[in-house]
């Protein structure tokens, strides 16, 4: 049973082509996943109705806007179709139960939605690496991630209403919340190599499809 993972695009500087990350979608193809694009501008239920679940990839900074703070010097703020797009497909996903995986940036406009503030610069994530602090009884529990790769320097200043924190990095900064079928993560799984949670989300995605086809055809 293939499974169909939609990826909201980026747009490129000169807001010329719309794009997305090479290797994440090397690496849903490996896990026999098809990637569906979801666009800006076009209807948000048409494109992903026929999709399993969805995944936020990373991207340019939230508009601190969205938390009631005013832009940092070195925030650089994602284009306003994208911000939407983004946001649009966290509603559809909560309104219809549909999976969803966040990934760097993804945690940020996740947890924006969900009424938690940012840090707008933090120091000391910006490409490198550092170990996990996991709680117990999370999404994580059990998965071999003794350190992950950093990329940013927006962080969660709190735990989004609803969710929990799934792991921070050993200086504090919440690195992975979750909720229902809501996941999170602060790093880049797909530039890790034999990082386990893209292998984690299709699976949820493909056990929760059979569960459902299931309850269809008891009815």
């Amino acid at each position: 049973m293939r499974l169909k993972i939609a990826l909201p695009v980026r747009l490129n500087e000169a807001e010329s082509r719309y794009q997305i990350s090479a290797p994440l979608i090397h690496a849903l193809l490996a896990l026999r996943v098809t990637p569906v694009l979801i666009y800006p501008q076009a209807d948000i239920k048409d494109q992903l109705s026929g999709c399993d679940g969805v995944l936020i990839s990373g991207g340019d900074d939230v508009d601190p806007l969205l938390f009631n703070d005013k832009p940092h010097p070195n925030t650089v703020i994602e284009k306003a179709s994208i911000e939407q797009l983004d946001i649009d497909c966290i509603h559809y996903c909560e309104k219809y139960h549909l999976p969803l995986f966040g990934l760097c940036r993804g945690i940020q406009i996740l947890a924006v939605v969900y009424h938690a503030a940012l840090y707008q610069d933090i120091d000391q994530h910006m490409k490198t690496s550092h170990p996990l602090i996991i709680a117990p009884h999370s999404f994580l529990s059990g998965m071999p991630l003794p350190s992950v790769n950093s990329y940013h320097h927006q962080a969660l200043a709190q735990c989004p209403e609803g969710f929990m924190i799934s792991a921070i990095a050993d200086d504090g900064t919440i690195e992975a919340i979750e909720k229902a079928d809501m996941f999170a993560v602060q790093w880049h799984p797909e530039l890790m190599r034999d990082d386990p949670l893209l292998r984690f989300f299709t699976d949820y995605v493909l056990a929760k499809k059979i569960n459902k086809n299931q309850n269809r055809e008891q009815r």
